[in-house]
């Protein structure tokens, strides 16, 4: 949409006590061994365990990385790009999952609709 962004983050442990936010299908290989029933991932050797991320650091990291991008090509260093907030949902089961992408597939379709859209057509 041209004023504003939805998404799906999927939060899952990594195995070593910390977090990564991946896709749906995108799900690391980890696999348990040793005598101190530490994580190994199947590609690499045991790597210490990184700080666990909640969603607010990563909306946070997102809205800032972005904003330097969009601000860097529009030659407006500093200018606010992002709303303060942001709206949060719990997806529990598939059903909800389905709704939500249904929803976020078909949305551009309801823009002409949006009372922020500058050329919404006049009843």
């Amino acid at each position: 949409m041209p004023n504003h962004v939805h998404g799906i983050i999927v939060l899952t442990d990594d195995g070593r006590g910390g977090s990564s936010a991946s896709s749906r299908t995108n799900l690391p290989d980890i696999t348990y061994a040793g005598t101190d029933n530490l994580p190994v991932n199947q590609n690499r050797p045991y790597v210490k365990s990184q700080p666990r991320h909640g969603l607010p650091e990563i909306i946070r990291a997102f809205k800032s990385f972005s904003a330097r991008r969009i601000n860097r090509q529009r030659r407006a260093d500093g200018i606010p790009v992002w709303q303060r907030n942001y709206y949060e949902h719990i997806i529990r089961n598939e059903r909800v999952m389905d709704n939500i992408t249904k929803y976020i597939e078909t949305n551009p379709l309801r823009w002409n609709e949006d009372d922020e859209n500058p050329m919404k057509p006049n009843p």
